[in-house]
């Protein structure tokens, strides 16, 4: 459909969030003429972070995360800061919205949150926001979905902390 939305309105591409790196080097060459170029595209290869296997289940993707930033790891470091700030109360914000029943306020919430999350490669999140996204559209939120949320977020702060301290 955004697709469909997108060409109607005259545009020549459309991008989803998130923004696949790959797709979007692949589109700017295309519409600035030039060949596909290994010394200009980024290649999975090229990517200084291994993870190891965790005992834990990991819910920050850095691997995925970099991928989208075209592998600057400093970039990605100041966005998940970034994140960390601007999200730091977002589960009173859902609580908030939850217990008054605003089900505009907390679908907008996990809207935006959602699409964060998948940016950052945080996609356990990204489908905790949007289950909670369509129960809070749906208006059926329920206490354990906002406590898997919450969970799930304040899981991935602690792995951000440990990546940005690393």
């Amino acid at each position: 459909k955004d697709v469909l939305n997108a060409k109607e309105a005259g545009m020549q591409a459309h991008l989803a969030k998130p923004i696949d790196v790959h797709e979007f080097q692949a589109l700017l060459l295309k519409y600035l003429g030039l060949k596909r170029d290994k010394d200009i595209l980024i290649e999975k290869e090229d990517f200084p972070v291994k993870i190891a296997p965790e005992a834990k289940p990991c819910v920050l993707n850095i691997i995925d995360g970099l991928e989208r930033v075209g592998s600057n790891e400093d970039l990605y470091k100041s966005i998940l800061y970034d994140f960390k700030v601007k999200y730091k109360d977002i589960g009173a914000g859902f609580s908030r919205a939850y217990k008054e029943k605003n089900y505009k306020q907390g679908s907008v919430l996990a809207h935006d949150l959602k699409g964060v999350a998948g940016t950052i490669g945080a996609s356990n999140l990204q489908h905790k926001a949007l289950e909670f996204e369509n129960a809070f559209r749906d208006e059926v939120p329920s206490a354990q979905l906002l406590y898997e949320l919450i969970y799930t977020y304040q899981t991935l702060i602690e792995e951000i902390d440990e990546y940005i301290k690393a």
